[in-house]
Parts: C-alpha cells; sequence; structure tokens
C-alpha cells in the first residue's frame, strides 16, 4: 500500500490496483513502524495497528460483466482476482484483455468494450483476460452476444443506405479513372499518328490497352449505377 494524508484523512492506497483500500478520519505527518501506523494529527497522536502479513498467492481470476450487447455501445468489465485467504481484489488496470473473434467489437486495456455497427443481426464473442502475480497466472473466458439495436425492416433499410452511398463514391473514383484514360489514350493516339518504325508498334499497342481499360471503366460504372437504382428501388 501508499499511505497518504491529508490535513483531515489519511488513506491506504493498493499499489497494484490504485484503488483506495481505506480511509481514517484524521490526518497529518505520518509515521509507520513496529507495526504501528503514527499520524500526528494536530494536537494528539492517533496509533493504528499495522502488522504485517505473509502474500496470499493468487488462485483464479474472475470477469465480471454482462453476457448480453447492443450495437454502438461501451461496457466496463472488470477482471476479480481471487486469493488462497479468500480476499478479492480488483485486477482490472493489470490485467491484458483480448477479444475473439476480432470483428465488430474492440477491448481496451482497461477492460473497456466498445461495439460499432453490426452486418449481422447478432455476433458471438468470448471476451478472455489474463492476470500475472507472483509467478502465478490465471485466466478467464466469458461469452457474450452483441445483437443488433434496431428492428430488422431498419437494419435492411440502413445497410441499404450505406451500401449506396460507398456506390455514389466508387462511381465518382469511375468517373475520373474515365477521364484520365481517356486523356492519356488521347496522347498516346497522337504519338502513334506520327511515330515510325518500332516506337509506332509500340504506341499501338499502348493505345489499343487503354481503350480495352477504358471500355472495362465505362462498364463497370454503368453496372455500379445500375446496382443502385435497383436497390433503391428494393428499399422503396
Amino acid at each position: 500500500h501508499v499511505l497518504a494524508s491529508s490535513s483531515t484523512h489519511t488513506y491506504a492506497v493498493e499499489v497494484l490496483s490504485g484503488v483506495e483500500d481505506w480511509s481514517y478520519p484524521a490526518g497529518g505527518p505520518l509515521s509507520l513502524g513496529n507495526d504501528t501506523l503514527y499520524i500526528a494529527s494536530g494536537d494528539s497522536v492517533v496509533a493504528i495497528s499495522m502488522p504485517g502479513s505473509i502474500l496470499s498467492p493468487v488462485e483464479s481470476l474472475e470477469i465480471r460483466g454482462p453476457n448480453n450487447l447492443v450495437e454502438l455501445s461501451s461496457t466496463a468489465y472488470s477482471a476479480i482476482a481471487h486469493y488462497e485467504d479468500g480476499r478479492q481484489r480488483d485486477r482490472t488496470l493489470i490485467t491484458d484483455w483480448e477479444l475473439a473473434p476480432a470483428g465488430s467489437a474492440t477491448i481496451d486495456s482497461a477492460g473497456v468494450l466498445s461495439v460499432g455497427e453490426l452486418l449481422s443481426p447478432s455476433e458471438a464473442i468470448e471476451i478472455n483476460a489474463t492476470y500475472e502475480e507472483g509467478g502465478v497466472v490465471v485466466s478467464d473466458s466469458l461469452p457474450a452476444t452483441i445483437a443488433i439495436g434496431v428492428s430488422t425492416d431498419v437494419f435492411v433499410s440502413r445497410n441499404i443506405v450505406a451500401a449506396n452511398d460507398a456506390k455514389r463514391i466508387a462511381i465518382q473514383a469511375l468517373m475520373e479513372a474515365e477521364r484520365r484514360e481517356r486523356a492519356a489514350i488521347d496522347v498516346a493516339e497522337a504519338n502513334f499518328r506520327e511515330a515510325r518504325g518500332g516506337l509506332r508498334a509500340e504506341l499501338r499497342r499502348l493505345a489499343n490497352n487503354l481503350r480495352r481499360a477504358y471500355l472495362h471503366t465505362v462498364f463497370g460504372r454503368r453496372l455500379v449505377e445500375h446496382s443502385e437504382q435497383i436497390a433503391e428501388d428494393a428499399d422503396k
């Protein structure tokens, strides 16, 4: 523990977890000796018995938190270490957290699980925690299910809208590709008409390949535009 005091209180904070274990309503300069904590509080001295103790080995780890989650939310989980002497200590901040599979959710070093937007009505995950103390490694796993936070009708509609938004971006990118390929074709064909010998043959091959690429780009854009219209009609 770290022992600290203000003018009115004394606190004992556990080093591993950073959590306050206890406090006492007297503050001032502190002195520790002969298994006793002395607090010089005003005109008096408070003596608190603090006998030495033998640390008990960690026995197991327990993940605490819900099994059912909703998309677009954050949930805090805790890792509780159980010791052979019956004590329990929060070890959340010094536990290694992992999530499987790596999909729509992530978990940070503080045990906070964040869920993004689901692309399926539900998703099964497993929260894993591992903690080591005094050469002893303990771990725990907690299965959980993430569900969408909307009706299936809204789920379908929002995905159609998002898909079409992505298609519009793709259409703009394909139109830019068309413009650039058309510019390259014009220059290649102009140089082809003026070239002679081997260079002429090379420029002819380049122009032909560019024309094929351009036609594929145009065809792809038209397919995406048609796909966008079909999806819009389906969502009406």
